[in-house]
């Protein structure tokens, strides 16, 4: 009889199923158990550890990003209208093309809890809340600045002029004999230059007739004596004087600007006989060597200095002189270091330093 697989016990015994024991199954639940408690306990964990927005870590959070956005402003500022220790006041270039500067404010009350302020062109917005530490430290520099010198005009005074208590006869005019006194301007040592502004001398009439008298102011040469360059000229009518020796004023109307080196003569001269009489002075002792007494006899060709007489006259005028050149100080914010704390958490506080990079000017100390 033939033998068939099925009829094999052996083969019959590979193929049997089995499952699990009690056991197992009880081993392998307890397992589960465990294995799925232990990562519900890990989730739970780390649902703790994440931060709810009060801890620490977001205060440093926020107010690093509170920090950054105050450096991105005072990075560019280009003056500062305003500082204390926890309020800064600074514009930056025009950001919204109205062709107007920016200003930027930061401010905190100082009370524990209040908000840090930021104050754009007048528009306030809270950049952080609950601040206990807002503090601002300025390194600064200081550059003197030194303007060009000015000058100054003086009130008038006496330029030169000679005057004496006792006087000889006049000098008679004529249209050949001429008189003149020249001088060196009696300045300060610091003197720019001068202006003659007016003259006096002492005449009375020579006549009845209304003969004319011309005052000329020349330059001077280097002997003091009457060069050919005229910068004024007046009339003197006979008519206008009196049989008494008087002061004769002359007024110069647009005075011009002389260096201390120009020297000046006052010279009379006339184109008739007896036009006018000029006091003069028998001088006793020496002139000073700043002044001289001319005269011409043949109308001015040649001028005599002379050293016996002279006739008082005064000139006067204005002296420049030179004044300190302005000086100002200019303070300049170098650099802004800047500390800010968010909640009651000491180590919640962070800090920077912003370098400016354009100088800013103090415009307010």
């Amino acid at each position: 009889m033939a033998n068939t697989p099925n009829a094999n016990p052996l083969h019959r015994h590979r193929h049997r199923r089995y499952a699990f024991t009690i056991v197992e199954l009880l081993t392998a639940m307890t397992l589960m158990a465990v294995l799925v408690g232990g990562m519900a306990s890990a989730i739970i964990l780390a649902n703790h550890a994440i931060d709810d927005g009060s801890g620490p870590l977001a205060a440093v959070v926020n107010g690093s990003e509170a920090l950054d956005i105050i450096s991105a402003d005072l990075t560019y500022a280009l003056s500062i209208s305003g500082r204390t220790a926890n309020q800064l006041v600074f514009t930056i270039a025009d950001r919204n093309d109205d062709d107007t500067d920016e200003t930027i404010t930061y401010s905190w009350s100082g009370t524990a809890g209040d908000s840090l302020i930021r104050q754009y062109n007048g528009v306030s917005t809270e950049l952080a809340l609950d601040v206990r530490q807002f503090a601002l430290s300025y390194t600064e520099t200081t550059t003197t600045i030194e303007g060009e010198p000015g000058t100054n005009e003086s009130a008038e005074t006496v330029i030169a002029g000679f005057e004496a208590s006792f006087y000889d006869s006049g000098y008679e005019l004529d249209m050949d004999d001429w008189v003149g006194a020249c001088f060196e301007p009696q300045l300060p040592d610091e003197a720019l230059s001068w202006r003659m502004t007016r003259l006096k001398f002492q005449a009375k009439a020579d006549g009845s007739d209304n003969d004319l008298t011309t005052i000329e102011v020349r330059t001077a040469s280097a002997e003091l004596k009457p060069a050919s360059v005229e910068l004024y000229e007046f009339s003197m009518w006979e008519s206008s004087l009196t049989n008494s020796y008087l002061w004769q004023e002359f007024v110069l109307g647009e005075p011009l600007e002389l260096t201390p080196e120009d020297s000046l003569c006052v010279v009379l001269t006339t184109k008739k006989n007896n036009a006018a009489q000029i006091r003069t002075k028998v001088i006793e002792d020496p002139i000073p060597s700043w002044m001289k007494y001319v005269h011409s006899t043949n109308k001015g060709d040649y001028w005599y200095i002379d050293i016996d007489y002279d006739f008082p006259y005064y000139v006067y005028g204005t002296v420049i002189t030179p004044t300190p050149p302005d000086v100002s100080t200019l303070y300049t914010i170098k650099a802004v270091d800047i500390t800010l704390r968010l909640g009651d958490d000491p180590d919640a506080r962070v800090e920077t330093t912003v370098a400016t990079l354009n100088a800013p000017e103090m415009l307010v100390e």
